[in-house]
């Protein structure tokens, strides 16, 4: 938690900049694997999860500017065993981060590992995979997508290894986003 306390003064600093448009955001979840080892660094022992074990892998949170090129690190959990549990409540204490300095999150982005597409079906979606989901603060519609099946803000898909992200999924996330759009636009 001191780790999104701390990087919040950092994020609003960034986010003035942005107009109403840039601060449109996906959300890039990815796992870092890194050296078992801690580090007295600044006054502080780094390397250890909140239970003071030793990590072995960085949970990083990312943000990118759909219509701008503004991208930033946005937090960094030090995990051992990720579960899908656990990246949903990393995700949660996310989401009230990019919430409190002004992001609008329109799709959150994961690799194909097993425990993103659990936390996609399960903790997202409600155990079936969906093109979307409602933020359940601010009920705007957020985009679910694997990293080979990815929406681009001109609503082109692109798809070189499509795993577990199937071609009807990938037409009907074009179709919601298109479908978005218009409703937007008519607004």
């Amino acid at each position: 938690m001191a780790t999104l306390l701390d990087n919040s003064a950092y994020l609003r600093m960034r986010v003035c900049k942005l107009n109403q448009y840039q601060r449109t955001v996906l959300l890039i979840v990815d796992k870092i694997y890194v050296a078992k080892r801690t580090e007295y660094t600044s006054g502080a022992i780094q390397g250890l999860r909140a239970d003071g074990s030793v990590a072995s892998t960085l949970l990083c949170f990312m943000v990118k500017s759909l219509t701008g090129k503004y991208k930033d690190i946005v937090a960094i959990f030090p995990t051992s065993k990720l579960t899908a549990t656990k990246l949903h409540d990393c995700n949660i204490e996310v989401m009230a981060l990019l919430r409190a300095v002004s992001f609008n999150v329109v799709a959150i982005s994961v690799d194909n590992a097993a425990t993103n597409r659990k936390f996609v079906v399960d903790c997202l979606c409600g155990g079936t995979l969906k093109t979307h989901v409602i933020d359940p603060v601010t009920y705007l519609i957020q985009f679910t997508t694997s990293r080979t099946c990815i929406t681009t803000f001109s609503h082109a898909v692109s798809s070189e290894n499509i795993g577990w992200c199937s071609w009807q999924y990938c037409n009907q996330l074009c179709r919601d986003a298109c479908l978005l759009t218009m409703l937007k636009n008519c607004q």
